[in-house]
């Protein structure tokens, strides 16, 4: 089981936005300490021994020991195990990219409890002033949740400070340096925000973009000229991603400009994929080429009086007038007789019309 105290303090350093509980469970504490954190109910056999199993198989590993915890921590495992069911059950299709569970513990880092970051002013609420907001200059969301964390988790071990204090004693004193990063990370989206969007299938034509742009803009991070001397910021550098090709194919393939919406379509550009150009020509000039076929019809026909029209029953037709029926070609195939006209349809009109309709219903 948990110590009161100690979880009190942990969710006041995490500020979640909800809690699973297990029905039954009366966390009177969450009224009193936490009245903006949404709290869900969920049945008991959410967090059952056996759901450890549905744990390991989701994130294909055999051991639970993989994952850095051992046997003494099998309740934070069988948590861990409810927390995913709670998820599968309710995002169903659309399933977020989870990472491995990984055992959360404050041996490295000073005790700070709720009373102390209260009253310490460290993190404050939003736009109240704090030690956060007066330290952060930083240029993207990422880069505040960081330095929220850090505040929040004050390091113990003299190496670790020392080494943290290095890398910022050399940045602040290479001013260029320390600018042209700043520049590069101004154009950085929430990437992690955008990563988690397309786990769960709610990724934008525009959010797209906005990720290409900052893999873009991460990849210029490596192309700098650092010359560092700290190893911290060295291991940092190293551990950067090379998304190049990732931004090449983006490049080739999203427009810089998409809609809003990815129904609206309009998302890739002109050329990669010839029946998606075809579809694009079909769609922007359809009224044209049935007025064109039309009059080709006429011509072909000598029937000056044939005609096009369409309803949702029978889709595009050809209407022809009875007097006109004995000039009618043998690749017209009869679709409906009326009292004073035929209607017909040809191969080539219903290609056109399998491409072009589904197209206009969107």
């Amino acid at each position: 089981m948990f110590e009161l105290e100690g979880l009190i303090n942990f969710i006041a350093k995490l500020s979640p936005r909800e809690i699973i509980v297990e029905e039954g469970f009366n966390p009177d504490f969450l009224e009193a300490d936490f009245k903006g954190i949404y709290r869900t109910s969920v049945p008991k056999d959410f967090f059952r021994d056996e759901s450890i199993n549905d744990l390991l198989r989701h994130f294909k590993t055999l051991n639970y020991r993989s994952f850095g915890i051992y046997d003494k921590d099998t309740f934070a495992l069988v948590s861990a195990a409810g927390l995913l069911l709670y998820v599968k059950t309710t995002q169903k299709s659309f399933f977020p990219f989870i990472s491995p569970p990984k055992l959360y513990t404050e041996d490295r880092f000073v005790k700070l409890d709720q009373n102390a970051i209260k009253h310490l002013e460290v993190a404050g609420s939003e736009g109240g002033s704090s030690l956060l907001s007066v330290l952060d200059r930083t240029l993207t969301p990422m880069g505040k949740r960081r330095l929220k964390f850090f505040l929040l988790h004050p390091l113990k071990d003299i190496n670790q400070i020392k080494a943290r204090q290095d890398s910022v004693e050399e940045l602040f004193k290479k001013h260029s340096l320390r600018e042209e990063i700043r520049e590069i990370l101004n154009g950085v989206f929430d990437i992690e925000r955008l990563v988690s969007k397309i786990t769960s299938n709610t990724l934008s034509p525009r959010d797209m973009v906005s990720l290409r742009e900052s893999l873009r803009k991460v990849s210029q991070l490596k192309s700098v000229d650092y010359n560092l001397e700290s190893p911290f910021l060295k291991e940092i550098l190293e551990n950067i991603e090379d998304f190049s090709d990732m931004v090449g194919l983006l490049d080739r393939h999203l427009e810089d400009n998409p809609p809003v919406h990815l129904k609206e379509g309009g998302l890739i550009k002109q050329g990669v994929d010839i029946y998606l150009d075809e579809l694009r020509e079909i769609k922007s000039k359809g009224e044209f080429w049935l007025m064109e076929y039309q009059q080709r019809e006429r011509e072909r026909t000598g029937i000056s009086s044939l005609k096009l029209g369409y309803n949702k029953v029978m889709g595009y037709y050809i209407e022809i007038t009875k007097p006109n029926l004995k000039f009618v070609p043998p690749d017209y195939r009869r679709r409906q007789t009326l009292s004073t006209a035929e209607k017909f349809v040809t191969q080539e009109l219903q290609e056109f019309e399998d491409k072009y309709s589904p197209l206009m219903r969107r």
